[in-house]
């Protein structure tokens, strides 16, 4: 096969739903894998012209590029270095969204699904060699974050195979062994990350998913098995090692929320661009070294101040519009139903956490959120645009 051939045969197979599946699998992988791609994707979509057409084809869009350019600006003014580099990748992973939502099928949306299953075996492995290479002599126990860059951002993806497991059990979709071994794995992979939101991520994106599916029965069984659970882990704290930390930890966090509310006080309107917590931690005394605020509002706050902070809910707002508008067509969409769920995981999780400000976690988030196109052609739900005069925005 020549140089032509191989380019031919490339080009044929980098269809937008198999460029779909890739992004998805991607963000399982190193990180290092999900920024590369996602820059491959937006050369290919800035140099196809087909691939642009109706990216924005949905009421609220020009939310995006607008609340980019504003954090880009606030952290331009601010002088903030790190939010400068994060505002354009935030409008990559954005558009992220929209790119899925043009071209997913239903089709593209489970082989995606069934891929990501596999990528828990590699992950799994990776953290078990972590463990077992771990020096760590400070007392605390050792978390592993695999190849996501943080046990948390581990917790939380593994957290998102666990009900994706739960859906194709729940659903009869696919060899059920094949999703009990994967959702076994993941769990493994949560205790290694010493993750303990993910776990609650996973009781609420579960739960949800039950409830939104009418399976009541079996989320009064996930009831009882988890109050079983709790009396369990109450009666033998060894179970979950990481308990022990928890009171630690927990004043950790109301250490970073008073310094953030400090700084909110301080630059209420516009705040300072993304990763403002970085920014500042060396500017008040007794602040606790990290990177964000460990609270979605708190954090948006700081990052974007009240202006910005409203910009970003509305941006959301239209997006999960879509998601409400299928669901009100179709309350027996598994799809819908699944993305409902997720999204309630996420929101769990950022009352204590911020796990989707990342590379992977986002772009997943995204590429979930996104697959809600399919169910809108299924159900003819129309784009919904704001009509001013002659624009549709």
């Amino acid at each position: 096969m020549n140089v032509k051939e191989l380019l031919s045969a490339v080009k044929k197979f980098m269809t937008p739903q198999n460029m779909i599946i890739l992004l998805a699998v991607s963000t399982f992988l190193p990180y290092i894998f999900t920024a590369v791609y996602l820059l491959t994707l937006a050369a290919v979509v800035l140099a196809t012209p087909q691939l642009q057409r109706g990216l924005l084809s949905f009421r609220g869009a020009f939310l995006i590029p607008a609340f980019c350019a504003y954090a880009f600006l606030i952290a331009l003014f601010r002088r903030n270095l790190a939010g400068l580099v994060i505002a354009p990748v935030f409008l990559l992973i954005m558009m992220v969204f929209c790119f899925v939502r043009r071209f997913i099928t239903r089709e593209t949306f489970e082989t995606a699904l069934t891929a990501i299953c596999f990528t828990v075996f590699p992950a799994f492995i990776t953290a078990v060699v972590e463990a077992v290479m771990a020096t760590q002599d400070n007392g605390l126990i050792y978390r592993c974050s695999s190849y996501f860059g943080n046990a948390n951002y581990f917790g939380a993806m593994m957290a998102a195979i666990l009900l994706i497991c739960a859906y194709r059990i729940v659903s009869a979709h696919g060899r059920g062994l094949f999703y009990y071994i994967v959702g076994v794995t993941a769990v493994l992979c949560i205790y290694l990350s010493g993750s303990l939101f993910a776990i609650i991520e996973v009781i609420t994106g579960v739960a949800l998913y039950l409830l939104f599916s009418k399976h009541y029965r079996l989320f009064c069984a996930m009831v009882i098995v988890g109050s079983l659970g709790i009396l369990l882990i109450t009666a033998l704290p060894e179970l979950l090692p990481r308990l022990s930390e928890s009171s630690m930890t927990t004043g950790y966090r109301v250490r970073i929320w008073g310094i953030a509310i400090r700084e909110i006080k301080s630059h209420p309107l516009f705040g300072r661009g993304f990763m403002a917590y970085n920014e500042i931690k060396d500017l008040y005394e007794g602040s606790y070294v990290t990177v964000h605020g460990h609270n979605l509002m708190l954090d948006s706050l700081m990052n974007f101040g009240i202006v910005g902070t409203a910009l970003l809910f509305c941006m959301f707002y239209f997006l999960l519009r879509r998601v409400a508008l299928c669901f009100r067509s179709d309350r027996n969409s598994t799809v819908v139903t699944l993305i409902i769920a997720l999204t309630g995981a996420v929101v769990a999780h950022s009352f204590t956490d911020i796990t989707f400000f990342w590379i992977q976690t986002g772009t997943f988030y995204m590429f979930f959120l996104g697959a809600i196109g399919c169910e809108e052609r299924r159900l003819e739900i129309p784009p919904d645009y704001l009509i001013f005069g002659r624009y549709r925005i």
